[in-house]
């Protein structure tokens, strides 16, 4: 009888600890699950959040790539009025530069026409920059140098303005007359 007792105590224990030993299997089999899904769950949240960023950042690209095709195009249009106008100037600036300020969608500060590197016309006209020289002004000489030089659409910024906007671009574009032979785009006019 001892014998029996003994190996039923012994049955009773192992059942008892198969038992414990299914509930932690159980519970450790609900934190794999549990860790499993938490994971794949953190790596959508992630993958979320860079897509997110990756169309800001594309509708961020687009929005500046069309602010710079509007600059492009005022600088480009006040080159051909200076171009094409017989004594190389733009008669009513201050209407002119102002109509294309306010039909612009991008946000302009300031519109300047500067003859040979002298700034001459300023729109808005209460800005106190005529006269400043692009060549000898130590922030823009350089870039001034480099459009004229290269006869390039030059980018500048971002920089303090002087106006009421804070920080931002400056884009300047060299024009070009013919010359006294009438060989096109070779007699530097300003910018």
């Amino acid at each position: 009888m001892g014998k029996n007792r003994k190996a039923a105590h012994i049955r009773a224990v192992l059942k008892q600890n198969k038992k414990i030993s299914l509930t932690i299997l159980t519970f450790l089999c609900g934190l794999l699950l549990w860790g499993i899904i938490m994971a794949w769950l953190w790596h959508q949240d992630q993958s979320a959040i860079r897509e997110r960023a990756h169309l800001n950042a594309r509708i961020f690209a687009d929005e500046l790539q069309q602010d710079f095709m509007d600059g492009e195009a005022i600088v480009k249009a006040l080159g051909l009025a200076v171009s094409n106008a017989p004594d190389h100037k733009i008669h009513h600036f201050q209407t002119v530069a102002e109509h294309m300020a306010e039909t612009s969608d991008t946000p302009i500060d300031s519109i300047r026409l500067a003859p040979n590197g002298v700034v001459t016309d300023i729109y808005p006209a209460d800005y106190e920059d005529s006269g400043l020289d692009l060549f000898t002004d130590s922030q823009l000489a350089g870039s001034a140098v480099y459009g004229r030089d290269q006869k390039a659409l030059v980018l500048k910024g971002p920089m303090n303005l002087k106006g009421k906007a804070g920080q931002g671009l400056i884009m300047r574009m060299p024009i070009y007359l013919p010359d006294e032979n009438g060989a096109k785009g070779k007699k530097f006019w300003g910018f």
